[in-house]
């Protein structure tokens, strides 16, 4: 499928493209819209839009556990979720911003990683928040990076560059121009926090290097955010 990234018995991982239109739910004009876009592509993968759970974000760290009464609903003010129950789908939307799946056989979860969500400690506390729900290994912990904005494209100014200075190569000098790997950023914290390496799973895509099939917010600038929803599900189907 398509717009699979990883999709097997236990567990789905999907991203929506440009072609699907905009996920982006930012409340008045054009909401039924993308409701229909969500709900259009949804069903092209088997999902029914009263199965997702929603994180309405706000570029922090807070992560909740989510279940059966969260089913069809946004939840506020959060950026990450995590969930055991199966055959409920957790999403985000990204324009750039990293989506962050972490998952077992037994458990599943979404974080949307901002620049500032990052380095305020999304990535910790999605995994602190899974492991506690799960009780699982850290070892047993699969984390994956879908497309998003790679280095290439991400340009910042002197005080980002140094609050992820502390990383190795993570912050590239051309020339005084500054640019930060939000991915390499988010794998060695994925290996400081003990997750294996051979776990890890970077996309090599970067959004704004591919305008046909994604949205970036910092490619287009525009006035009202388009985005691609990211999700992740745990899957009883026989």
């Amino acid at each position: 499928m398509s717009n699979s990234l990883f999709s097997e018995k236990k567990v789905q991982i999907f991203i929506s493209e440009k072609s699907d239109g905009s996920m982006k739910l930012l409340g008045g004009f054009g909401d039924e819209k993308i409701l229909d876009n969500r709900k259009r592509f949804l069903g092209k993968i088997g999902i029914d839009l009263q199965d997702v759970v929603s994180a309405d974000l706000e570029h922090g760290t807070k992560v909740e556990i989510v279940g059966k009464n969260e089913k069809g609903i946004f939840i506020k003010k959060t950026d990450g979720l995590v969930t055991k129950e199966k055959n409920i789908f957790l999403t985000v939307t990204v324009a750039d911003c990293l989506p962050i799946f972490i998952y077992t056989e037994t458990g599943v979860g979404i974080l949307h990683g901002g620049w500032r969500g990052v380095a305020d400690g999304v990535v910790e506390n999605g995994i602190k928040k899974f492991k506690e729900m799960t009780n699982c290994l850290l070892e047993e912990i699969f984390l994956k990076v879908g497309p998003s904005i790679d280095s290439c494209c991400f340009e910042v100014g002197n005080d980002v560059a140094e609050v992820f200075q502390k990383y190795s190569e993570a912050v590239q000098d051309e020339n005084g121009r500054k640019f930060v790997d939000l991915k390499k950023v988010v794998q060695q914290i994925a290996l400081q926090e003990g997750l294996l390496e051979e776990r890890i799973d970077i996309s090599s895509e970067c959004t704004a290097c591919l305008p046909e099939k994604y949205f970036s917010f910092r490619r287009d600038k525009p006035e009202k955010v388009e985005a691609m929803m990211a999700g992740i599900g745990l899957v009883c189907r026989e």
